[in-house]
């Protein structure tokens, strides 16, 4: 539940600590053939844990989460956050994309993105070896309709990054469009008090 370690043939490759909290871990250079991945758990109170005396907290043991391996190309798409915001001229969607370079060489690379229907290039990027790029661009949000609880409108949106105009990655999520701010003492959403 709340620390895990990841081994790859015996070598430490990641370590968390924080229950329900997803983590990640990216290995390189790996020959072909069979490999041993370990993920070992511990729910022990213990000095090093937040909650270090037993009580009526349940930690609860094992791996409580999926656990996915995908096999990587050489430049990926590591996260993608969208934030919709409200302008006088209708809602748009900000977008901040992050790419990884695994190889030893220099990357030329492309970031689009999709949203309700219509594609929107952010920008070509050169990565250096081995490291992480930000590409930052804005997305119109044309016919979206704002999410609320009554109608929880959500719409898919699809970064892809591009080498050599051949699609290699792809990131999909949904996102809704809802603007939440505080007047006073009142709560806003979408400029309706709560």
């Amino acid at each position: 539940s709340h620390t895990a370690t990841v081994y790859l043939d015996g070598q430490e490759i990641a370590s968390h600590y924080g229950a329900y909290t997803p983590f990640s871990a990216v290995a390189t250079g790996l020959t072909p053939g069979e490999h041993l991945l370990e993920v070992r758990t511990d729910n022990r109170f213990s000095e090093a844990s937040t909650v270090h005396v037993p009580n009526d907290y349940m930690t609860y043991g094992g791996i409580t989460r999926p656990v996915a391996l995908e096999q990587l190309p050489g430049c990926f798409i590591q996260w993608a956050h969208y934030t919709p915001a409200k302008t006088e001229n209708g809602w748009e969607c900000r977008a901040e994309i992050s790419i990884r370079n695994l190889e030893k060489q220099e990357k030329t690379v492309t970031v689009s993105c999709a949203l309700n229907g219509v594609r929107t290039a952010l920008g070509t990027v050169t990565l250096a070896p081995e490291k992480d790029a930000l590409v930052h661009g804005t997305l119109p949000a044309e016919n979206v309709k704002e999410w609320t609880p009554e109608s929880p409108a959500l719409y898919t949106v699809e970064a892809q990054l591009i080498e050599d105009e051949i699609p290699v990655d792809d990131l999909i999520e949904r996102i809704g469009f809802r603007e939440i701010k505080i007047k006073g003492s009142q709560i806003l959403l979408n400029g309706a008090s709560i």
